[in-house]
């Protein structure tokens, strides 16, 4: 069942070029079923249930006003965070915890690109340390795609790095 992880990382990769947030979640959110189905065969439960939970969050946020869209990051974080305090299988599931509010974070601010892509890609080193620490490949190879193309769109999206490389080109010229 790995090969669900490698094919989820196709639909991560080409969801991080994506402008608007919201197309992005749509891929993240596909991914993250296929990530599901992989964990459940790997019997590694709270990871399933974080990503069953993170791509319902995702799904949910695309659809709901901002008010719905506030309760339901908050309500899924929540439920999350009971069912990974309560049912702890070993210390590195608190990672989980961290990267699930991150990622309900990122829902929240679907419409902003910078504090999108920046709490997304928090919740990826979070999720790198965890996939390390399980030795869950795909997963690690995922999370460094999500982590490079989200600071790609910061740099490429964002004003704040806009004309940033021609700078570096004119100096060089003069």
């Amino acid at each position: 069942m790995e090969i669900l992880g490698w094919l989820a990382n196709v639909f991560f990769f080409s969801g991080g070029f994506f402008k608007n947030p919201r197309l992005t979640i749509a891929n993240y959110a596909f991914a993250d079923m296929l990530y599901v189905v992989m964990y459940l065969s790997a019997g590694i439960w709270l990871a399933a249930i974080s990503m069953m939970f993170a791509g319902v969050r995702s799904v949910l946020s695309l659809f709901l006003n901002e008010k719905q869209n506030k309760i339901s990051v908050v309500v899924f974080t929540l439920i999350v965070s009971v069912i990974i305090l309560t049912n702890m299988q070993h210390s590195a599931d608190i990672l989980i915890l961290l990267a699930g509010a991150c990622i309900g974070l990122s829902c929240y601010y679907r419409d902003s690109i910078i504090p999108f892509r920046v709490s997304t890609s928090i919740s990826q080193v979070l999720w790198i340390v965890h996939s390390l620490i399980f030795g869950v490949y795909p997963m690690i190879f995922c999370c460094c795609i999500i982590l490079a193309t989200n600071i790609y769109a910061l740099i490429v999206y964002t004003d704040a790095f806009k004309g940033f490389g021609r700078k570096r080109v004119c100096l060089e010229n003069a």
